[in-house]
């Protein structure tokens, strides 16, 4: 069973500055379990004392038994749920344009999937000096399929130190065949605004499309 994918602390030390000859030390940590939660650790810290009236000295705080102090701690966990994206194949498309696909799987809608659902939490700690801040948030995002052609994703999310929803908006697919059709809304926030596109698959006429949008600043 394997409990860490990575594990990393770094830094170094600097002969030829004249005082902080030692850089901060990061300890970063990833790792994935039950194959469904993803978990991030990164974290940083000042290896040199930090006095109130003064900011950083240069003495080394190993001297009174400590590695450092924590300026920076930030965690990250995620879920998906979510079939795998895997390589296409057909027999209608060339291979320059199965190619493209494939090295560009994210831009592509699998309307294979009936659904799917995220969720992301981030938790940032901060102190550079003697006053802290925390910052976290809860942001989530998904997609359904609502006919064979048809398919509706959604972002969203909430701030809890500004009590806000993060960034937010709605998407409708709809596959024309040779065609796509892509409906882009806004609806909160200041970039209050919409996206209307209609676009030919084939890569090698990716340009021709016709596009129809209202941005925030035209409300």
């Amino acid at each position: 069973i394997k409990l860490i994918d990575n594990l990393s602390i770094s830094g170094y030390y600097d002969h030829t500055l004249e005082n902080f000859n030692m850089s901060y030390i990061d300890v970063n940590l990833r790792t994935k379990l039950f194959d469904k939660l993803n978990f991030k650790v990164n974290s940083s810290f000042d290896p040199y004392e930090f006095q109130e009236n003064v900011g950083r000295i240069n003495n080394l705080l190993i001297s009174s038994g400590r590695i450092g102090r924590l300026t920076n701690f930030n965690f990250d966990i995620s879920m998906s749920f979510k079939d795998q994206k895997k390589e296409i194949e057909s027999k209608d498309r060339n291979s320059e344009d199965i190619d493209y696909i494939n090295q560009n799987i994210d831009q592509y809608i699998d309307f294979n999937v009936p659904w799917s659902l995220n969720f992301f939490y981030n938790f940032n700690y901060t102190k550079p000096d003697l006053n802290s801040e925390i910052m976290q948030s809860i942001n989530f995002n998904g997609d359904v399929s609502i006919t064979q052609n048809w398919k509706i994703g959604f972002r969203s999310g909430y701030d809890f130190k500004n009590k806000e929803f993060t960034y937010t908006s709605i998407d409708i697919y709809r596959d024309l065949h040779c065609w796509e059709m892509m409906f882009n809304w806004i609806p909160l926030g200041f970039h209050q605004s919409y996206n209307f596109v209609i676009k030919v698959k084939s890569s090698l006429l990716q340009d021709l499309k016709l596009t129809k949008k209202r941005d925030f600043y035209d409300y």
